[in-house]
């Protein structure tokens, strides 16, 4: 099982909204989880999301947002 893990680091404890996009900005996960204050990982098992290939994910707080790139080999 294919796998990614996405690491985050908090100032205090908040909820983490985690979106995946395929290339076209289509939703294929999302998840809202409570982070605690400082490194935090969330993992993402390829064969969960029906794309492969490159896809974007976000990671969103009330007061951060942030969009990477990764690549989903399933």
């Amino acid at each position: 099982i294919e796998a990614t893990t996405i690491g985050y680091v908090l100032p205090e404890s908040a909820e983490v909204t985690l979106t995946v996009y395929d290339m076209s900005g289509r939703v294929l996960k999302s998840a809202t989880m409570e982070g605690s204050r400082g490194i935090n990982y969330v993992e993402l098992k390829g064969h969960n999301l029906s794309e492969s290939g490159m896809l974007y994910y976000r990671i969103e707080t009330d007061d951060y947002s942030a969009m990477k790139k990764m690549i989903n080999g399933q």
